[in-house]
């Protein structure tokens, strides 16, 4: 498990091995993105706008949410956390979307190798 302390600026700081990163507030980043378990065994990302999702990442992971979370995080990484208008679909009428989980969030993020 990591450790966490908090910086001088309050922000919690992840303590991996032999370094140490500063964990982002997921819940403020996150805001509006919401999780859907498909019927293809695959698990949706993306932020609720109206009648659509941007911003949209599916990951073939079964049930294994954790790894979605991770793969989804390691995403938006590459992404340097820039929302992607370009990749929308509407909302999955059929399925119930659930708010992100900043816990598996935070899991995801300590887990990815530096």
């Amino acid at each position: 498990p990591a450790a966490r302390a908090a910086g001088a600026d309050g922000a919690a700081k992840v303590k991996t091995g032999s370094r140490s990163k500063t964990m982002p507030d997921f819940s403020f980043m996150f805001t509006g993105y919401h999780i859907y378990l498909t019927e293809k065994n695959s698990v949706l990302f993306g932020h609720r706008y109206g009648a659509h999702l941007l911003d949209v990442h599916e990951y073939p992971c079964g049930d294994d949410i954790p790894a979605a979370y991770q793969r989804f995080l390691m995403d938006k990484i590459a992404e340097r956390f820039v929302p992607r208008s370009d990749l929308s679909r509407p909302v999955p009428k059929h399925l119930e979307g659930k708010p992100l989980d900043t816990a598996l969030l935070q899991q995801a993020f300590t887990e990815i190798e530096d």
